[in-house]
């Protein structure tokens, strides 16, 4: 089996089949795939040289509360330890935080799929302590 980008196609073939998705995930012209795997935002993988990127985002850039908020996540990332090796950061534009990881193309199959239930999970996570740092603040007294 050839490693390299197209054997993340016969993993995206597989994973469809596994779950039952219709249409099936494949990647576009342009390299990239939304792939929904959940009830969450979708993750995008994006082909790259020798690589797949894929980041999936967490929530809008609030427009208060941003050094504090920052300062959590910075500390999230610290090591990778509570992001299981992904990265928070904000989209280039800075209105989406986003969780983004770059994976090599030579993984098995079944560490593709971890890898993608990890991401999706530690997604999860994140946006549910944004939400919850967040409202901290608004139910704060005056």
């Amino acid at each position: 089996m050839e490693i390299g980008p197209s054997l993340f196609d016969q993993y995206l073939q597989r994973l469809g089949e596994e779950l039952e998705m219709e249409p099936f995930p494949c990647f576009q012209e342009d390299g990239t795939l939304l792939l929904e795997l959940g009830g969450g935002a979708p993750l995008l993988l994006r082909r790259e040289e020798g690589f797949c990127s894929l980041s999936c985002e967490l929530a809008p850039v609030p427009t208060e509360y941003q050094e504090a908020l920052f300062t959590l996540l910075m500390k999230g990332n610290f090591l990778g330890l509570e992001t299981g090796e992904s990265a928070i950061g904000v989209d280039l534009e800075g209105k989406k935080i986003l969780l983004s990881k770059s994976v090599t193309y030579d993984l098995r199959y079944i560490e593709f799929k971890e890898m993608l239930e990890e991401v999706v999970n530690y997604a999860e996570h994140w946006r549910a302590r944004i939400a919850s740092f967040l409202q901290g603040f608004s139910d704060a007294p005056v």
